[in-house]
């Protein structure tokens, strides 16, 4: 099993940090919070805002766990701990409708192992693809069956090379007719690429461990479900199919808005771009104006009860909470063939956003009363607009003084991620630092060379209490020269620099 921390520095610097790479007993949902708890106290993490997993019935019996025996160190007793892997859900909802419609991907997957079984085969493939002066630098490669993203990105490759095929039949007698792709099936394949690669780019996007993602996934979800929804009055039947299918998923883990972690929507709020009203006008698109109001109202007093918490624990020396993933498995984890998907405007990625900047193209910062708290200063704002690139942590830091308890909420939750994939990737860490000559090496010597990979590839953590320390040494050295009476402290070099109060 291997636990994560997810954190953002005193500089606005977000961290992903290996905590455990350990065996356990077994996959017990009892077993892995119990192993989780011990890490903690091991580690001496007294508070921890989210524990993101993959959908396994034993992962939420931990989650339970550690709200039993962890309640002390969870905000609002545990209320958001839970996070459900996102890039997990949308493997589940994927896969699920591969398996009723695959017919044509299954020829194509016997093609593309017919060539990659023998040299012989393949260099055959190669006189092929020269015969049809096909250019290009890539090959095929085969899909793991079990992997939809795999089996995307074989289709991917395959699809540039169907006259190659088409040639092989004649070059090579012991290829199948029977079980070689026709050209339905290749027309069926560059449907289904267009289609999957929606799905392909929010899984990327939500795996991200180098940028924050709560503030991204709840877009993407949209994006996915505008695009199943789209695609559901297909003409195609392989592809109504397919979102059929899909469509029953989805509902069953994300078409309930209040099943879903509140702490999700908070970070859009914390984003400047969107706010309340990002949230409102995605949930225009799909649901009824009273099921709109109603959780534009739940979001808006999870934002105020977490502003009077964060207010309340700041009158005391506050410790920032951590986000931890944690996973005990390797693996995480309508479109017609005549559309053209990357021109549907209703599925470019700033699609929503640049509706918003035309439905409030005119709106400026509403005048709010002296007095008014940083959440009402916040969302009276008007949302900030930019071209490009926006760097959301470099935002908080620079206003971080105009919205003080925001800027500390903003810290904890925008650190939250939304996929196990970070942890998952440990596993695969694995074969690049331990190799086969050394497999018999005791588990808590693999955990230490995990660790300090990890520990050692990643930026340095800015402590808050750098310039305290700074601070301190001068005293000291001050201390020193007046104690052995060689200088008054009038007379020190950098007395004007010393903070002194009484």
């Amino acid at each position: 099993m291997v636990l994560t921390a997810h954190f953002i520095d005193s500089d606005w610097k977000l961290h992903k940090r290996i905590l455990s790479f350990c065996p356990i007993e077994n996959h017990k949902g009892d077993t892995i919070g119990k192993t989780i708890v011990k890490n903690l106290k091991d580690w001496g993490i007294e508070r921890v805002m989210t524990l993101t997993v993959d959908n396994a019935s034993s992962n939420d019996t931990a989650v339970a766990y550690l709200l039993k025996r962890f309640n002390k160190g969870l905000l609002f007793g545990g209320e958001f701990l839970h996070v459900r892997c996102c890039a997990h859900i949308l493997n589940l909802i994927v896969t699920d409708a591969f398996k009723e419609h695959n017919d044509c991907i299954d020829r194509i997957r016997y093609a593309v192992r017919f060539i990659k079984s023998s040299p012989a085969r393949f260099l055959k493939f190669k006189k092929c693809i020269e015969l049809e002066k096909i250019a290009c630098k890539s090959y095929v490669c085969l899909d793991v069956p079990t992997r939809w993203n795999s089996t995307y990105m074989m289709l991917e490759a395959a699809v540039k090379f169907e006259k190659a095929f088409d040639r092989l039949e004649v070059e090579d007698a012991s290829y199948r007719h029977d079980m070689s792709p026709n050209k339905e099936d290749w027309t069926n394949a560059r449907m289904l690429i267009r289609f999957l690669k929606v799905f392909y780019d929010v899984t990327l996007k939500i795996s991200g461990s180098l940028y924050t993602t709560s503030n991204l996934v709840f877009h993407q979800i949209t994006v996915v479900q505008n695009c199943i929804r789209l695609n559901a009055g297909s003409v195609n039947a392989l592809l109504v199919g397919m979102t059929n299918n899909m469509k029953a998923k989805f509902e069953k883990y994300w078409g309930n808005n209040e099943n879903n972690n509140l702490l999700l929507y908070v970070a859009i709020v914390l984003d400047p771009r969107k706010k309340l009203r990002f949230v409102s006008f995605c949930l225009k698109l799909f649901f009824d104006p009273e099921v709109v109001e109603s959780m534009e109202n739940i979001v808006e007093q999870c934002c105020r009860r977490l502003f009077h918490e964060y207010s309340t624990t700041r009158s005391g020396s506050r410790q920032g909470c951590s986000n931890t993933s944690t996973t005990s498995t390797q693996t995480v984890s309508g479109l017609d063939a005549n559309i053209d998907f990357d021109s549907n405007e209703n599925m470019r990625e700033d699609f929503v956003y640049d509706t918003i900047v035309e439905e409030f193209e005119d709106d400026s910062t509403t005048p709010f009363e002296q007095g008014s708290s940083e959440v009402d200063i916040y969302l009276l704002e008007a949302n900030v607009r930019t071209e490009g690139d926006f760097d959301i942590l470099q935002w908080w830091k620079m206003n971080s003084d105009r919205f003080e308890v925001l800027g500390h909420m903003a810290r904890d939750i925008l650190a939250i991620s939304v996929s196990t994939v970070a942890s998952e990737s440990t596993f695969s860490t694995g074969g690049r630092v331990v190799d086969s000559s050394h497999c018999s090496l005791a588990p808590k010597t693999v955990e230490a060379l995990i660790c300090t990979q990890n520990w050692l590839n990643f930026d340095p953590i800015h402590l808050q209490f750098q310039h305290e320390l700074k601070e301190a040494s001068k005293f000291e050295k001050a201390f020193r020269v007046v104690m052995e009476n060689e200088k008054e402290l009038q007379d020190l070099p950098d007395f004007d620099k010393l903070s002194i109060t009484d």
